[in-house]
């Protein structure tokens, strides 16, 4: 039997509109909607979208009695968030053949990572400071102090912030035993915008940013988090809204997957550059994360590192072992996020569902939760 998913978003467009439906009056729906549909068919498509947490089924157990079909709370999230239909498991590595469902959850990745990583810019002195304050019509009179630190009279730590807007400063200042005044200050933003996505994905430094999105695809983004109550809009910088994770628990939540696909993609340089090759899963993960054209010059810079050495054993014996302890240690430190992860945002999880299964499949597969070292 060919399994046509276009059956199944005409079923869960059916139901989101009615609420809950009768087994029969959807079979009506349906047949009158697209084209007689057997009862085989119809019947298949049911119970695998019950199996997969799409559909719940409100059934008496009575004779004679209607049996009810609603989406689950799941299924309502990601169809108002556009991202119900996801690929087979076969497809999911093509990765120019994307749904547009799935360019959607890419992208609200994208934005839940950039929650966690906020663009740092570094200045050396109060003219620096203030020219780039006048570039967004703000001066110096414009920050209020929250806090200052002080070590032995030799170095201070100030930080401010924006009597309004998201703008946040730290000024570090540190005289040497020459007597001289060193002075730095860092500059960052806090949560995003669309101007901030579209720049991330000029860039392409960071996960997921090889896919092209479109401004309009960037804004649809935002609508939809924030109508869902998982962003809001919290401060206006340069003329231009910001945006923030409603929940401060869940930005911690994300806060500790982003740092398990940073320890996975360090444990995966390791083991390239020193042990062996990847293999067809990790390279697939590789590519999702950052890109087919990165990754494939990224694993000729690998085979060259790792063949540096080939032909000294001693200095390739060494080298493993020095990787293996690393892997070891970066997995310990896996091992504490996931602990962490269990111990203090079970309640987290549970309520955000979404964005919480998603980022973890994606910045932390299942494959690579295991003992790397048990298999070298």
């Amino acid at each position: 039997m060919i399994y046509n998913t276009k059956l199944d978003d005409i079923l869960v467009n059916k139901v989101f509109k009615n609420k809950a439906v009768s087994y029969n009056e959807l079979y009506r729906n349906v047949c009158m909607d697209y084209k007689k549909v057997a009862r085989e068919s119809f019947n298949f498509h049911i119970k695998k979208m019950t199996e997969n947490g799409l559909l719940q089924k409100d059934d008496s157990m009575e004779r004679g009695r209607r049996v009810y079909y609603s989406l689950t709370k799941k299924a309502i999230q990601e169809t108002r968030l556009k991202i119900l239909r996801k690929k087979t498991r076969n497809e999911k590595h093509v990765l120019e053949n994307m749904t547009q469902e799935e360019r959607m959850v890419k992208l609200y990745m994208i934005l839940f990572w950039m929650q966690n990583t906020a663009r740092i810019e570094i200045m050396d002195t109060d003219e620096e400071l203030e020219k780039s304050l006048s570039q967004i019509n703000m001066s110096k009179a414009d920050l209020v102090i929250q806090d200052r630190t002080s070590v032995v009279g030799e170095y201070y730590n100030t930080r401010y912030k924006a009597i309004t807007g998201a703008l946040h400063i730290e000024k570090h200042e540190e005289c040497t035993q020459e007597g001289n005044k060193l002075l730095r200050y860092l500059y960052w933003l806090e949560g995003s915008s669309v101007n901030d996505t579209l720049e991330c994905l000029k860039n392409k430094k960071d996960p997921l940013t090889h896919i092209d999105f479109t401004q309009i695809e960037i804004e649809e983004a935002f609508k939809l988090l924030k109508a869902e109550g998982l962003i809001k809009p919290f401060a206006v910088h340069d003329g231009e809204g910001r945006y923030l994770i409603c929940d401060s628990s869940l930005r911690f939540l994300i806060g500790m997957y982003s740092s398990l696909l940073l320890h996975s993609d360090d444990k995966l340089y390791l083991l390239h550059t020193c042990i062996r090759r990847s293999t067809p899963e990790e390279r697939r993960w590789l590519e999702e994360i950052w890109g087919r054209a990165t990754v494939n010059q990224e694993s000729i810079n690998r085979y060259h590192m790792r063949h540096s050495i080939a032909n000294n054993k001693r200095k390739r014996d060494l080298s493993i072992q020095r990787a293996k302890d690393e892997i070891q240690a970066i997995e310990k430190k896996s091992n504490e996020v996931v602990r962490r992860i269990k111990n203090e945002c079970k309640n987290t999880m549970e309520k955000y569902k979404f964005p919480s299964e998603t980022l973890i499949d994606l910045f932390y597969p299942k494959f690579l939760r295991t003992d790397l070292n048990k298999s070298l």
